[in-house]
């Protein structure tokens, strides 16, 4: 008596094919976290007071830069966007957290690796030619 599909059922699985149809660039995605990561080590370097860790924090950038690979330009479906992104976004929160709840020495860590992983994202993005 009740065998007909619901409407609501068919209206879930149209969202969700939509979904998987949308393509995302590999290389904005890694240019976004490379912004990212470069916002947050530039706000840890103005919270601390020194001079040597923006010069390290610099050199780790550049270094990263220019050691880095450039990725392919690939567009992959929505879903996959943990795959790219999904450590980098784990490393923006631990940073996130170090610089805004840590100490000296916490700035100081978060600083120099998020430098050096915003040049490394930014290379990868190949939006920055050498």
């Amino acid at each position: 008596m009740f065998s007909r599909r619901l409407p609501w059922k068919n209206l879930r699985q149209q969202a969700t094919e939509q979904v998987e149809q949308q393509v995302f660039s590999v290389r904005s995605a890694q240019l976004c976290l490379g912004l990212a990561y470069a916002t947050l080590a530039l706000v840890a370097i103005l919270r601390l007071g020194n001079l040597v860790v923006p010069i390290v924090s610099t050199a780790m950038a550049i270094g990263a830069f220019l050691t880095a690979r450039r990725v392919a330009d690939v567009s992959l479906p929505w879903p996959e966007i943990w795959r790219v992104g999904g450590v980098g976004v784990i490393v923006l929160a631990i940073g996130a957290y170090a610089v805004a709840l840590g100490g000296e020495h916490a700035l100081n860590w978060a600083a120099v690796v998020l430098a050096y992983c915003a040049g490394n994202r930014i290379r990868a993005s190949g939006y920055l030619r050498r």
